[in-house]
């Protein structure tokens, strides 16, 4: 009876490496669960960003083809193609993107398009005479008006 020794407690090197495989699988499963609200915040961002680029393209190619910047009233509620008198702006553009607003500064003849961002409330926001998309805050201040003080995004 000598020859064999008892089983002391413990885990096997192989009983261990499965425990720590089936925590690492669970733990990956839980922090994609978790973390999908954010991860779908930041691919409606993406989607925004590029629907910004788009429209803003757009709006500048109208203004080489007519000579102006479409514009809008009170009651086009931020959306360009509202407007009759901007009808020929749905060939450069043909559907406005849900959530986006179109500012027209007549004194100066600028324009600024912005949409919110979903992740922390923020804006991008082109401006006409940066020509280059902005980060900006959530201040009405910054949106309301076709010049802000926004960062560049990098």
């Amino acid at each position: 009876m000598g020859k064999y020794r008892s089983k002391e407690g413990g885990l096997t090197l192989i009983e261990l490496m499965i425990v720590v495989l089936v925590l690492g699988v669970l733990s990956g499963i839980s922090i994609s669960v978790v973390n999908r609200g954010q991860q779908q915040g930041r691919a409606k961002d993406a989607v925004n960003l590029s629907s910004l680029t788009k429209a803003a393209s757009a709006i500048e190619s109208y203004y080489y083809g007519e000579g102006n910047y479409p514009v809008i009233t009170a009651a086009d509620n931020g959306n360009p193609l509202l407007n009759s008198t901007n009808i020929s702006l749905d060939v450069y553009l043909k559907t406005w993107p849900d959530g986006f607003f179109y500012l027209y500064d007549s004194a100066s003849g600028t324009f600024a398009v912005y949409v919110k961002r979903n992740v922390d409330g923020n804006f991008y926001k082109y401006i006409s005479t940066d020509t280059v998309i902005k980060l900006c805050n959530k201040s009405n201040s910054q949106t309301t008006t076709v010049v802000s003080a926004c960062t560049v995004i990098p």
